[in-house]
């Protein structure tokens, strides 16, 4: 069993998983005895129904093998019509023929793991299990020692191995977040003692563990937008060697790496244990507030969280489609600084013999965990301001003797609605940067409820709830 894997969390007793045993190719808590799938003996999937999630990959992948059969079979067809294309059309089907032989044997890997009633009540896997549908374009980035490809990824690692070493805490232990087929954990492992990935696409742990074992041999099959006949259909070979990593240094690199098939918003890890988390290309895939309470409770205070990558947003909730500042405030209401920002303009490489580039402006930041400090205490001294973008909402049924009285909620740069009261919000409508807790308390008094002084008490506690939750800032 990996090193890192002994520290990994049970989703269901939220204890580690130290005290685990290994029976049948499953993980068992040795707490709770809940059983977690270990495929091909190798990839465990840490997730709250992993049974549910192998099953609906399995379907994924049968619906890929049908319809590429279908595709092969149409090629076939017309070879026979058009015999002058035979050739061309023939070398297309053979090659998707043999990548559907990897997609194939992944899915082989699952069938020990599923009944046939689990495949019957499957649900439609979500977009992200589609990625492994084109594994080629993953492992020709990563592992096929491209030249454009690795300078792209050079000039990633390269800054964001500038903050890690200027901004981390401590050396101790990396997660990153949708990690592909595996390489920027790679990247990551002369900066860490430990290093933990995650994907929700059962092919990207099970590609990378591959490769620890062994070369994938892959086609890139392109049939239009072509510039030479040759490059229609290109061998290729995924591999380690072609990091250039010298093989000893690849042991121990491997050794070091616990890649689990997981879920970015069930992160399972234990509190306060990472000194970083990485999220290249991946921050834009869900949205920002499904998985920021995650990424808060597993790191460490001081450690970092980095950015790296466009927000082009792979969801359909136009709401949750965060610009660069809007991102930045939500990470900075949440208790985190922004230590550093830049832009990075990319002609993202291209694969060899195609005709269009993509060119993208990637944007990367770096925000600090705050280590947590003593909430300050209001005092009837103490000047106060509402946090920049606070707005509310307020709304009721009207009755036919006047309105009933009315819901407000506070509604928080970061999307956050807090349900509050009228009282609360003609309070703060008075809150004034010039003024102390004092005289907005006689403004109130005067201008809406008289206050007495047990009534003033309760209302200054009621500033200070409101401070502990981002509503109000202090006035240094």
């Amino acid at each position: 069993m990996r090193r890192g894997l002994t520290q990994a969390l049970c989703l269901q007793c939220k204890r580690i998983l130290n005290t685990s045993r290994i029976e049948d190719h499953y993980l068992i808590c040795g707490y709770c005895d809940a059983r977690y799938p270990l495929v091909a003996g190798k990839v465990p999937v840490l997730m709250a129904n992993p049974i549910d999630e192998l099953a609906a990959t399995c379907v994924v992948y049968e619906r890929y093998l049908h319809t590429e059969k279908h595709a092969i079979e149409r090629f076939h067809t017309l070879a026979t019509s058009k015999p002058e294309r035979a050739a061309v059309l023939q070398a297309l089907a053979e090659a998707r023929q043999e990548n559907m032989g990897n997609i194939y044997a992944m899915q082989q890997t699952l069938i020990p793991f599923l009944s046939f009633n689990h495949i019957l009540a499957a649900e439609p896997a979500t977009m992200h299990a589609s990625y492994g549908m084109v594994q080629d374009y993953y492992l020709e980035r990563d592992w096929s020692g491209n030249p454009d490809f690795e300078a792209e990824m050079y000039s990633r690692m390269e800054v964001i191995g500038q903050d890690i070493q200027m901004f981390v805490p401590d050396n101790e232990s990396v997660l990153v977040l949708g990690a592909g087929t595996g390489r920027v954990a790679w990247e990551l492992c002369p900066e860490f003692e430990q290093v933990y990935a995650l994907d929700s696409t059962f092919s990207m742990p099970y590609s990378f563990y591959t490769l620890l074992e062994q070369d994938i041999s892959y086609n890139v099959v392109q049939a239009s937008n072509v510039l030479y006949a040759q490059d229609r259909v290109r061998k290729q070979i995924a591999s380690l060697k072609n990091t250039g990593v010298a093989a000893h240094a690849c042991q121990q690199y491997a050794e070091k790496i616990t890649y689990f098939m997981a879920d970015a918003t069930q992160i399972p890890l234990p509190d306060h244990s990472q000194s970083a988390i990485v999220s290249v290309y991946f921050t834009d895939v869900l949205p920002l507030k499904t998985y920021l309470p995650e990424v808060i409770r597993v790191l460490k205070d001081g450690g970092l969280f980095i950015h790296f990558g466009p927000l082009v947003y792979h969801f359909s909730d136009e709401s949750e489609m965060l610009t660069t500042d809007e991102l930045l405030a939500i990470f900075e209401e949440n208790g985190f600084q922004i230590v550093s920002e830049r832009q990075q303009p990319e002609v993202s490489a291209f694969a060899e013999g195609t005709m269009s580039t993509t060119r993208f402006i990637n944007w990367m930041f770096t925000a600090r965990k705050k280590e947590p400090v003593a909430c300050q205490t209001i005092t009837i001294d103490t000047k106060l301001t509402l946090t920049e973008g606070l707005t509310y909402e307020e709304y009721g049924p009207v009755t036919p003797v006047g309105t009933a009285s009315p819901q407000v909620f506070l509604l928080l740069p970061s999307g956050k609605k807090l349900k509050t009261s009228v009282l609360v919000r003609e309070l703060l409508q008075r809150i004034d940067s010039d003024k102390t807790v004092l005289e907005v308390l006689n403004l109130f008094s005067a201008e809406c409820v008289a206050l007495d002084a047990v009534h003033r008490t309760a209302v200054i506690q009621t500033l200070q709830e409101l401070l502990e939750q981002n509503v109000i800032r202090v006035i240094v």
